[in-house]
C-alpha cells in the first residue's frame, strides 16, 4: 500500500493543475493548530478519540476532502461536522434507536457507506442503509490504514482481495467498490 506521504504527492501532482476547477482532491496539510477544537470534540462527545485520528485531522485538513467517493468533510469545519453528525436528533443521524452506539461515531459518508471509528479500539466499520445494528464490518484496523487503502485503490492497480488483506479488513464488498 502508498504511504500517506506518497498518496499527498501522488494526489497533488495530478490535482494541483486542476486546483482552480477541483477542490477537496488533494490531501493539504493544515495551516492552523487545532488541538483545543478536537480536545473539546472529545469533551463534547465524552470520550477520546483514537491517537491516529487526532493527530491525522490535526494535520491534515479534511474540510472538504474526499476519496473514492467517501466524503470526509462536507462543510466549513470537519471537526463541527464530526460533532453535528454523531449528536444530530433529526432525520440525518446514522444509528437507529435512541441513543447512538457509544463508543463508535460517523467519520465519513458516501453512496453507499457510511464509515464508523470505534472510539476504543481504533477500528474503522462500514455499514450501508441495509446493515442491522451491530453488523457493521471492519473496513480497517485503523483509520490511518483506511486512508491507505482508499489511496491506494485510487492511485494505484491494486485488487480488493490485496486491500483487504493490507487493511485487516473483513468486508470485500466494501473494498470492491471503492475499486470499481
Amino acid at each position: 500500500m502508498l504511504s500517506i506521504t506518497e498518496i499527498k504527492q501522488k494526489l497533488d501532482d495530478k490535482f494541483i493543475p486542476l486546483q482552480d476547477i477541483v477542490d477537496g482532491l488533494r490531501l493539504i496539510e493544515r495551516k492552523q493548530d487545532i488541538t483545543a477544537q478536537v480536545r473539546r470534540l472529545e469533551q463534547q462527545l465524552g470520550m477520546n478519540l483514537p491517537a491516529d485520528f487526532a493527530d491525522f485531522i490535526c494535520r491534515y485538513d479534511l474540510d472538504h476532502f474526499g476519496l473514492c467517493n467517501v466524503t470526509f468533510g462536507t462543510e466549513n469545519d470537519y471537526v463541527e461536522w464530526i460533532l453535528h453528525i454523531n449528536t444530530t436528533t433529526g432525520f440525518d443521524r446514522w444509528w437507529s434507536g435512541l441513543a447512538r452506539p457509544a463508543a463508535l461515531i460517523c467519520i465519513a459518508q458516501s453512496d453507499p457507506y457510511t464509515l464508523l471509528l470505534d472510539l476504543q479500539t481504533s477500528e474503522v466499520y462500514a455499514m450501508t442503509s441495509e446493515t442491522a445494528d451491530g453488523e457493521w464490518q471492519r473496513a480497517a484496523n485503523h483509520f490511518v490504514l483506511l486512508i491507505q487503502g482508499l489511496g491506494t485503490a485510487y492511485l494505484e492497480s491494486v485488487s480488493p482481495e490485496q486491500l483487504v488483506q493490507a487493511t485487516g479488513s473483513e468486508t470485500l464488498e466494501f473494498w470492491e467498490w471503492a475499486v470499481y
